[in-house]
């Protein structure tokens, strides 16, 4: 019986997923796109937010490294800032993948359940061996932004 009423139920669902109605083309009746194709906009990163939450953290953990609060708001902060960076277009891949690896690497170091900054730093030593090219080494954060490809620094 129960066999009987699962057949049934999972026809029924087979069945009422045919009929809806069709998706939405986003194709004319040529068969070319009837709307441009265009890349989400990059929201802008405000570089100086991004820095005082650092220097505001650190302060907070150097004042009291064995507070669980203070240690997890630098690493969340290491990682905003670094994942900042990493997304930038401003800034060549070579440059903003060997800057943002160490704020990931400093804050997976302070937090290693932050699973954010594991991933993508787990991302980014992906990439080095894709290429393949020897992953940097281990530095010290610098807040200090790279230069950008067209001459300036983003503006924050």
């Amino acid at each position: 019986m129960r066999m009987i009423v699962a057949v049934f139920a999972l026809t029924a669902l087979m069945i009422a997923g045919c009929n809806g109605p069709p998706p939405p083309s986003d194709q004319d009746k040529a068969g070319t796109p009837s709307k441009p194709i265009a890349e989400p906009p990059q929201p802008k990163a405000d570089y100086a937010a991004l820095r005082k939450a650092v220097e505001d953290s650190l302060a907070a953990y150097k004042k009291n490294p064995k507070d669980a609060d203070a240690t997890l708001g630098y690493s969340k902060a290491l990682t905003d800032y670094g994942n900042a960076i990493q997304m930038d277009p401003a800034f060549s891949n070579k440059i903003k993948y060997r800057q943002a690896i160490q704020f990931f690497r400093k804050a997976v170091k302070l937090d290693p359940k932050n699973d954010e900054a594991q991933a993508y730093l787990n991302q980014i030593v992906a990439i080095y061996h894709s290429i393949p090219k020897p992953v940097p080494g281990e530095a010290e954060p610098n807040l200090e932004l790279p230069k950008a490809e067209s001459g300036g620094s983003p503006q924050g």
